[in-house]
C-alpha cells in the first residue's frame, strides 16, 4: 500500500473539512453542514488507516472509526487523544471523550446516507475537528507531510490523447457491461 498517497488524501479531506466549516461560520444559513461532516468523519478515518497502515496493521475494509482508533498502538493512541484535548479542553473526561468518538464512529456512513437515516443524526463539531486534526499532527509528527507533485511528462501529446481515449474506451466498456447485467438481472425476474 502506499502510504503516501493516503497520508496526502486524508490531509486534502482535512483541508476540506476546515474550508467548508469556514464557509459553514460565514454563511447565515448552515449550508455546508453535511458535507463539512463527511469531510470530517472521511479525514479522520484515512488518517486512522494511515497511522495503521504505517504501523503495518491490518484494518480490512471498516470504516469505523472507534474500531480503527482502537487498533493503534497504545503509545499513538494515547499522543493522539493528547492532541485532541489540546484542541478542546471541554472533552478531557475520559468518558466524554469516548462518548464523542463513539458518535461520529460512523459519521462518514451516516451523514453521507443521512436522507435513508430513521434516527436524528448527532456530531459535535467542535470533537470531530479536534480528533481529525488531532490525527493528522499525530500521523505528521511521525511520518511527515506527504505532498503529491505533477512530474512533467516525456509523452509527445500523441501519446498521452491514445492513454486517455483508451482509459475512456476502458471505463465505458466496464459500464456497459455492469448496465447491461442490470438490465439482464432485471429481465429474469419478470
Amino acid at each position: 500500500m502506499d502510504t503516501t498517497k493516503l497520508r496526502y488524501l486524508a490531509g486534502s479531506f482535512l483541508t476540506a473539512y476546515i474550508n467548508l466549516c469556514a464557509m459553514n461560520r460565514e454563511s447565515k444559513e448552515p449550508i455546508f453542514v453535511v458535507p463539512m461532516i463527511v469531510n470530517g468523519a472521511f479525514s479522520a478515518e484515512l488518517s486512522l488507516k494511515a497511522l495503521l497502515a504505517e504501523n503495518e496493521i491490518a484494518y480490512g475494509k471498516e470504516h469505523n472509526l472507534l474500531y480503527l482508533f482502537s487498533l493503534l498502538p497504545d503509545d499513538i493512541l494515547e499522543e493522539v487523544v493528547l492532541n485532541s484535548w489540546e484542541r478542546t479542553p471541554a472533552f478531557r473526561n475520559p468518558d466524554v471523550w469516548i462518548n464523542q468518538l463513539c458518535l461520529i464512529s460512523d459519521a462518514f456512513e451516516e451523514w453521507r446516507y443521512g436522507y435513508e437515516s430513521k434516527h436524528s443524526l448527532i456530531v459535535d463539531i467542535n470533537f470531530l475537528q479536534a480528533f481529525a486534526q488531532a490525527l493528522s499532527i499525530t500521523l505528521h509528527s511521525h511520518y511527515g507531510n506527504a505532498e503529491m507533485k505533477l512530474v512533467e511528462t516525456t509523452e509527445d501529446d500523441n501519446e498521452m490523447e491514445k492513454k486517455f481515449q483508451d482509459a475512456t474506451d476502458n471505463r465505458k466498456q466496464a459500464a456497459i457491461e455492469h448496465f447491461n447485467k442490470i438490465v439482464k438481472k432485471g429481465s429474469n425476474r419478470k
